[in-house]
């Protein structure tokens, strides 16, 4: 492993990844306040961004690190599609989400990878298994009920995790057909208004071509 790559594992920058994304999920949660973005919008989004950049040069330093064994890992893909998304504008809530994976993905490292490293033996392992549990998979008889015989009170991890989640997808998908709703709308009245200048262009037009008659 590189020097890099030693780096990038070390516990200190773990914690610290963790601890951004962490403050990042709060900064988004700020966010919804319609208080405190009308007093503070533009530092929160400032700190929004510098959260993000944080994240880019996390998967910067990593693809050097490790090039195409970058790839290997279902967590660096997951991490890249969800940091890509969030740059893209309105992409936030996505972060939230990842947030809840990579913390969920420690937790069931360390909770359950000694007993069950084929699903929860490293990051990327846990990752890949949590997000079959959140899709609702086979997660039962396939992963967590073979899990809590080992472990009775895994449940007490599990549940609430997809409960979580499938919220916090639902609300992803309303929200993204809201606003599809909203930019239908906001088309149809544009079209209306634009209508509704053209109808009132031709009646001035008519007007000035009446007032121009009974001049003469």
């Amino acid at each position: 492993m590189t020097k890099l790559a030693k780096f990038i594992e070390s516990t200190q920058v773990r914690n610290f990844i963790i601890g951004v994304i962490i403050f990042n999920a709060i900064i988004l949660g700020l966010e919804t306040s319609l208080t405190m973005m009308s007093n503070f919008g533009g530092f929160i989004q400032s700190l929004d961004k510098i959260c993000l950049l944080i994240f880019v040069v996390e998967l910067a330093l990593k693809l050097v690190a490790y090039r195409f064994r970058f790839f290997t890992n279902w967590w660096n893909i997951f991490d890249t599609l969800v940091v890509a998304v969030s740059l893209v504008p309105s992409g936030g809530s996505f972060t939230v989400l990842r947030a809840i994976f990579y913390i969920g993905s420690v937790i069931s490292t360390k909770l359950f990878g000694a007993s069950f490293p084929e699903w929860f033996g490293t990051l990327g392992q846990s990752a890949y298994s949590l997000f079959q549990i959140m899709t609702l998979e086979s997660w039962s008889m396939g992963i967590v009920r073979p899990v809590m015989e080992v472990y009775p009170y895994a449940w007490v991890f599990f549940v609430p995790f997809i409960v979580i989640t499938t919220f916090a997808v639902v609300n992803l998908l309303v929200g993204l057909i809201v606003n599809s709703m909203q930019d239908a709308h906001h088309e149809d009245e544009h079209a209306k208004a634009l209508a509704h200048r053209d109808e009132l262009m031709l009646r001035l037009d008519a007007i000035e071509k009446k007032l121009d008659r009974l001049s003469k």
